[in-house]
């Protein structure tokens, strides 16, 4: 097999392999988004981010397709599709850890956020790939035999990707890593005043150990993207800054055209898998099963995993992530005599919540302590 054959057979590969996956996840989130069972419980700000970015991302495999079937004369078109829609889905993602910052540390609306999440995004994807478009950079790369970069002049090439491709790179890089520091700082001194607390309060110490466990959970699952994000942007701006520093040589030209698909192919596989696992997405597709389970059953009791009406719990009152770090055991309760007690950092990562603000709410109406009903609702402010 020589050297084309292998470059047909790789990028047939990464296309069909990045096709088949952002399909079956952008299917999955369909079928949640319309089954009434499931639709309340895919309404959160970071799910429909994912879902933005994960269109990007499948607009990005069409590019990718259409790369490979276009004539060379005609590839700089997908050649900016597929920049465009790169670059839009790693802002998307880095918005999901910038999410988690705003809401859980300074007490930002992650609802109300949502637009300029998508319009910022948007704006820095068309700002970062349009100009190369516009000045007739993007084409048939002389030099690789790929369409990437139409100029054969290193320097000029370099330009356009430090413009386009580093400053991409480097700016998500330095922003993810900032928020997650932000972020892992914040818990690991909510976890030391959650420990004193609880031991002033004489609660049992494996509560504590508990409230520690899921604190953990929380963190190395916001963990995912940003280290995601930096490994790919590393291997990205490796293989680009390694083609141009050794010009047109056979061996580092087939090593670009095989890494560059397996960087592709990593990416959407990755971040399908972690769009896939959302809570949001596994807890619909739970409800939707206990649906279809009830309907065949002719059983419509209530569910572990349906969802908890309000009306059975009291009505709550709307409250700031500042106040929830405040208050502990208060009674929002406005229906009846029912105490409902908030504690504001209980997170059950068992059920699939999303590892932002949540309101714990504990029915006590004739019951004891230890048989109180815990019920978790996300809350997203």
């Amino acid at each position: 097999m020589g050297i084309d054959d292998k470059k047909v057979l790789v990028v047939v590969f990464g296309v069909v392999v990045t096709n088949v996956t952002c399909s079956a996840v952008l299917i999955l989130i369909a079928i949640v988004l319309i089954h009434p069972a499931s639709r309340s419980l895919a309404d959160r700000v970071s799910f429909r981010i994912t879902t933005y970015a994960m269109v990007a991302s499948m607009g990005q495999c069409a590019a990718g397709v259409a790369l490979f079937k276009v004539p060379k004369s005609q590839c700089a078109f997908p050649m900016w599709l597929s920049m465009f829609t790169w670059t839009l889905s790693a802002f998307l993602f880095f918005c999901i850890a910038l999410n988690l910052q705003l809401v859980l540390v300074h007490g930002v609306n992650g609802q109300q956020m949502e637009k300029y999440y998508v319009g910022v995004s948007l704006l820095l994807a068309i700002t970062l790939s349009v100009p190369p478009f516009a000045a007739d950079q993007y084409g048939w790369d002389p030099l690789f035999d790929i369409c990437w970069y139409r100029s054969s002049d290193i320097s000029e090439r370099l330009k356009w990707q430090i413009f386009s491709e580093y400053s991409r790179s480097i700016l998500c890089v330095v922003c993810e890593l900032v928020s997650f520091s932000v972020v892992i700082w914040y818990l690991f001194r909510r976890r030391i005043f959650l420990r004193a607390r609880r031991q002033s309060q004489s609660n049992s110490h494996d509560t504590v150990s508990v409230r520690h466990d899921l604190l953990t959970k929380v963190v190395l699952r916001t963990a995912l993207y940003p280290v995601v994000s930096l490994v790919v942007n590393i291997m990205t701006m490796s293989v680009s800054i390694l083609a141009n520093s050794s010009g047109s040589d056979a061996k580092t030209d087939y090593l670009m055209l095989l890494v560059g698909p397996i960087i592709w192919i990593i990416r959407i596989a990755v971040y399908s898998l972690l769009a896939v696992t959302d809570p949001s997405l596994l807890r619909g597709l739970r409800a939707i099963r206990e649906s279809r389970r009830q309907t065949q059953s002719g059983i419509y009791g209530s569910s572990t995993f349906s969802p908890v009406p309000l009306s059975s719990i009291g009505q709550l009152t709307e409250i700031t992530t500042e106040q929830m770090n405040e208050v502990t055991d208060r009674t929002f309760d406005k229906m009846d005599s029912t105490n409902i007690s908030i504690d504001a950092r209980d997170i059950d990562a068992e059920l699939g919540v999303d590892p932002y603000p949540l309101v714990r709410v504990v029915l006590s109406r004739h019951m004891v302590l230890e048989e109180r009903h815990m019920v978790e609702i996300g809350k997203h402010l």
